[in-house]
């Protein structure tokens, strides 16, 4: 299977640094299958909730002075997060 890429020239290199941290996770976990496994839809869908859910799992691994470093090295802004309830009766928001 061969997929063409699209002119990308105008696009900032941040966005295309993001693409290839994703394209490397993808293909990590591509690389996983064997041979014999059937390449269809739930395949797809698989492989891509395995790759969000790793990149949510070293989201959670850092530490606080490491929080937001993917963000920062592809030049996005860091959220600031929201506050944390003082009231231990108050749950935290969703």
């Amino acid at each position: 299977m061969e997929f063409n890429r699209p002119d990308l020239s105008e696009e900032k290199p941040h966005i295309l640094r993001l693409e290839l941290d994703i394209d490397i996770r993808l293909k990590e976990l591509w690389d996983g299958m064997s041979d014999d496994d059937e390449f269809n839809l739930d395949r797809v869908g698989a492989i891509m909730r395995a790759a969000y859910a790793t990149g949510y799992y070293d989201a959670l691994k850092e530490t606080d002075d490491q929080s937001g470093s993917l963000l920062k090295a592809h030049g996005y802004h860091m959220p600031k997060q929201a506050p944390q309830p003082t009231d231990p009766e108050i749950p935290p928001a969703a």
